[in-house]
Parts: C-alpha cells; structure tokens; sequence
C-alpha cells in the first residue's frame, strides 16, 4: 500500500535524524490548530499525527479523536519534558 505521511506540528521538538515521509510543520497559533489538524486526518495521507502540548477543548477533542479513528491517524501529543533533550528517536514502523 501507499507510503503514508507523519505530521509532526511542533515548535520545540524535532526528529534527531532525517526520516523519509515526514512533514515537521511550526504549531500553528490555537485559533487555527483545529482546522489544521482536521484537514490532516481527513486528508488521507497521513497515519501518524504528533502535535506539540496539544490542548483543545472538549468537544473538539472529542471530534479529533473520532476523526483519527475513521482515517485511522494515529494522534499523539507531545508533552516536553524540560530535563530531557527535546528529540524524538525514529523511525516508526
């Protein structure tokens, strides 16, 4: 089947070595993150979704994660932890 994409929306946390299919976006700003996060999951090219200290309120959440289940993304938010270096070890299989 088609190579599919990981979207990685991030502002401090990158990949510590280049990876094949990986788009690395900046976050962008609160008011448009859902927008942004929707037309990822629904764009069909896209299996694994990072997003930086993702915080949206419920209801958005909520349709988020009912999005990801029907395009089968695979969304996880990324928590930094100050102590840690800010690196993401791949790839993901």
């Amino acid at each position: 089947s088609k190579q599919k994409w990981t979207y990685v929306l991030a502002n401090t946390i990158s990949f510590s070595e280049k990876t094949d299919f990986v788009i690395s976006l900046p976050k962008p700003q609160s008011a448009v993150l859902k927008d942004w996060l929707e037309k990822i999951i629904t764009s069909g090219q896209c299996s694994l979704l990072f997003v930086e200290q993702l915080s949206i309120d419920e209801i958005s959440h909520r349709r988020i994660q009912h999005l990801c289940s029907i395009h089968k993304v695979t969304l996880v938010n990324l928590l930094p932890n100050v102590k840690a270096a800010q690196v993401l070890k791949g790839p993901w299989l």
